[in-house]
């Protein structure tokens, strides 16, 4: 085994030391008080993905069998953990982790499990003008001290999310495609047409009403994860209402992007002097020009290309990954870190064959092997999963944050590099799958 999947197993091996006593789940982190969760985004949900990635790449069934037991135990448990309907904690996720299970394992069951969860998903919509929504607790209570039930429309823990989920598999599962476009019809009554100071295109809140001023382009909670969604959607339909929506949540988030000298970043949220960049894929580069390159595809319009060209050249401007700043704190995972940003790098690459895609990639994962560390075979990253929180270091286990989503990245790379194995695509990483 070469390198990366070497330290790939390694970081299985330290996710394998946190099991807990009770079932096939883990703890989210080495910390005493760590409770297990089912979620994608840092519990079992993102683990399973990960263990289904290395046993194609190595071979070995063990992991697949511990993804198969945590799979089951993640059915068992959701009915009583679920609290939102979103892609990164919610019945999206589950829907997600069934269908990868489901597509690698050929059971009817996660089968069944998949179309239950979309079921339910179906159930808990309510009508809103111009379709359907979800009203739910207000996310990120826990940071913001904010409560109460409100409509949440991005894609990383709103509608949006569900949309594209929906999308990603609406050719394995009845019904799927019809819920995606009543919640589409949703989002785009929502889409505000905006031009001038307040930039130009088709902007979305991250919320209904929102409760504070919260004005992100990006793409996790702003328009350019929106308008990701409606391309897809597009892709699925060929219906022209969403890639004009896609194509006004682009222009939004390019028209207030700033220049870096040869290329260019767009902040992390508008109106804060000196701007703030974030890096990675939640609200940086690797995330908003998946949506330029993915219009690029649609349209065989050059300008969509140069256009993610240009935040690439944004990165080679502020010497990322190598040059550490606030866009790029202690942090090396999916979410905020290097692993999203090798991760854009070779879906990139899977496109383009261009081989400044997958130097990017190498380049991002020689920061994270700098920065684990290894202890008796088993390798982990201390990371602050906040920004603003840079004291608040976790050794987490999950995919988003922890070594799940690092050691997932590095698999990838392992395949890049003509190893074995099968990538699960993320349904936030259109294309082919």
């Amino acid at each position: 085994m070469g390198t990366y999947l070497d330290a790939a197993v390694e970081a299985a091996a330290f996710i394998d030391s946190r099991r807990c006593n009770d079932g096939a789940l883990w703890h989210s982190s080495e910390a005493d008080d760590a409770k297990p969760n089912t979620t994608l985004y840092n519990g079992a949900g993102g683990i399973i993905l990960f263990l289904l990635e290395l046993a194609a790449a190595t071979g070995e069934q063990r992991y697949f069998d511990e993804a198969i037991a945590a799979g089951h135990d993640v059915a068992a448990r959701a009915p009583i953990a679920r609290r939102s309907i979103n892609m990164n904690i919610g019945y999206s996720a589950d829907l997600i982790v069934y269908d990868a299970l489901a597509v690698a394992t050929g059971d009817d069951t996660f089968r069944r499990l998949a179309r239950a969860t979309i079921q339910t998903m179906a159930d808990s919509a309510v009508p809103l003008e111009g379709g359907v929504g979800w009203i739910e607790a207000m996310p990120f209570s826990h940071i913001t001290g904010v409560t109460g039930q409100r409509e949440t429309v991005d894609l990383s823990v709103g509608s949006a999310g569900v949309v594209m989920t929906l999308a990603s598999m609406h050719d394995r599962y009845d019904g799927a495609l019809e819920l995606a476009e009543a919640a589409a019809g949703r989002l785009l009554h929502l889409g505000e047409p905006v031009s001038g100071s307040a930039g130009d295109g088709i902007r979305w809140e991250m919320m209904v009403d929102m409760p504070f001023p919260f004005p992100a382009p990006g793409m996790a909670h702003g328009s350019a994860g929106v308008g990701l969604m409606f391309a897809e959607l597009y892709r699925a339909t060929r219906n022209q209402t969403y890639l004009d929506a896609a194509i006004g949540g682009a222009n939004y988030a390019w028209s207030h992007r700033r220049s870096t000298g040869s290329g260019c970043l767009i902040p992390h949220l508008l109106g804060i002097e000196p701007p703030r960049f974030y890096l990675s894929n939640c609200h940086g580069p690797a995330g908003t020009s998946r949506l330029f390159t993915v219009l690029a595809e649609i349209t065989s319009h050059a300008e969509w290309e140069q256009r993610s060209a240009a935040l690439l050249a944004g990165y080679q401007d502020l010497g990322v990954p190598e040059q550490r700043s606030e866009g790029l704190w202690q942090n090396h995972g999916q979410c905020c870190g290097d692993a999203g940003i090798g991760d854009f790098a070779l879906w990139r690459y899977e496109r383009t064959g261009d081989p400044t895609d997958v130097d990017l990639a190498d380049r991002a994962a020689a920061v994270i092997l700098a920065a684990a560390d290894l202890d008796d075979g088993k390798r982990s990253w201390v990371m602050a999963e906040h920004r603003d929180r840079p004291d608040f270091l976790q050794r987490q286990t999950g995919y988003f944050q922890g070594a799940a989503g690092i050691g997932s990245f590095l698999v990838h790379l392992h395949t890049a590099h003509g190893g074995p194995g099968q990538r699960i695509w993320l349904p936030d990483y259109p294309g082919e799958r």
